[in-house]
């Protein structure tokens, strides 16, 4: 076998397909694998009390091949003379299985992760919905492929996005369990997504702006006033629904919503247009002038809640109003679109009427209009803004509430 060399490593090409191994005749039992798609690296072959052990040695180019033949042997000498890390780390993920159970992770994530989430009640539903069947077992015994189990369930129910987000959060918490030796292994990182998204290219026109203004009318109290503020403050759902009325000035026409219920932590305020404002002056007069507690809620003690429920009505509503307009009935229903979309079509028809992208971006709370803005770009999207802010969330009024066809 020819002897491997430092040149003749680095000249190998990867295989058309499987995987090229080859083995060293320097350092008894060291390997050396290259994929078909070029991820190379070392490993060591050695029998332990008659049981072949395969142990990693290192990454290649990072570990070359003096310090592979040098780990190597020395992993070697080390197995042979009884330490066996494979063996090491059953060991340790038995002692594990006695003293932490799912249960008591997931308690433990609660408190010290998802306590600062604004979705943390949702977060831990999720989980433990996903993890049900294992929460009195030991945590170490948890197996990456039961975290594949529960997100191939979810997309065989039909929800493949549902299971992209189930992955991202059984993967964030093995990761988290991984870092304080709670499991042996970080079992979450090889788990595969159940679709590959795609960014929504859908962008509600104004006509369709305008007729779900309208139509919003007919869901009645709370739904009513809260479908029409979210589509003429841009905001996000979640910062609607839970609105106070301690952070509505209604004679300064501003709603400042803090940086606990903000996304991004960060303080935000919102220009209320006049539309807006006679939504909530409205709510405020039938619900009694209140100084503090929730604007919109039918339990007094939670936000508003069922948004898919109320969107399916919304729906229906629009159809019907489509078809009495002498639109076919094949085609009267709206092109899927979700309440998301407000934002989209904010952010859009604004950009089309010439408004500064810095001065959406502020309106809709975003850090920058791009994962890498210029220093330019992030000095004006810092800025308060708050001249432009009002005169675009007016024009987006004036756009909302115009008579435009459908």
């Amino acid at each position: 076998m020819p002897r491997l060399s430092a040149k003749s490593i680095a000249a190998l090409l990867p295989p058309p397909k499987g995987r090229l191994e080859l083995v060293d005749t320097e350092a008894t039992g060291l390997r050396f694998r290259l994929s078909a798609k070029g991820a190379a690296s070392w490993s060591l072959q050695v029998n332990v009390d008659g049981e072949k052990r395969r142990f990693t040695v290192g990454e290649y180019p990072s570990v070359g091949l003096s310090k592979a033949r040098e780990e190597a042997r020395r992993l070697r000498a080390e197995a042979l003379g009884g330490h066996d890390p494979i063996r090491a780390k059953r060991d340790l993920k038995a002692k594990a299985s006695t003293a932490l159970t799912t249960e008591a992770a997931l308690v433990s994530y609660a408190a010290l992760h998802l306590a600062d989430l604004r979705s943390a009640d949702e977060r831990e539903i999720q989980l433990r919905s996903a993890l049900d069947a294992y929460l009195d077992r030991p945590i170490a015994a948890l197996a990456r492929s039961e975290l594949q189990g529960a997100i191939d369930a979810k997309a065989g129910q039909g929800h493949p996005v549902a299971a992209n987000r189930l992955r991202a959060a059984l993967s964030h918490f093995a990761g988290w369990c991984w870092r304080r030796g709670h499991i042996p292994d970080d079992i979450g990182r090889a788990t595969s997504k159940a679709m590959r998204e795609r960014p929504r290219e859908r962008v509600l026109s104004l006509g369709e702006v305008r007729i779900i203004q309208v139509h919003a009318e007919a869901m009645g109290a709370p739904w009513a006033a809260f479908l029409q503020l979210l589509l003429l403050t841009a905001q996000r759902r979640g910062d609607v629904a839970g609105m106070l009325w301690e952070e509505v000035d209604l004679p300064a026409a501003l709603w400042s919503i803090p940086g606990l219920r903000s996304k991004n932590r960060k303080a935000h305020a919102v220009h209320l247009s006049a539309p807006a404002l006679e939504i909530l002056n409205a709510l405020h007069v039938a619900a009694g002038r209140p100084s503090r507690g929730l604007v919109f809620t039918t339990t007094g003690k939670t936000p508003v809640s069922g948004f898919n429920r109320v969107k399916l009505r919304l729906d229906a509503a629009l159809t019907i109003a489509r078809i009495e307009a002498g639109h076919d009935a094949a085609e009267a229903a709206l092109e899927h679109w979700r309440l998301h979309d407000f934002r989209t079509a904010f952010a859009s028809h604004l950009a089309d009427a010439g408004e500064a992208e810095g001065v959406v971006d502020r309106v809709l709370n975003h850090v920058a209009s791009a994962s890498s803005a210029s220093a330019v770009a992030r000095v004006y999207n810092r800025a308060e803004l708050l001249p432009q802010r009002r005169a675009a969330l007016d024009a987006w009024a004036s756009m909302v509430t115009s008579e435009v066809s459908a």
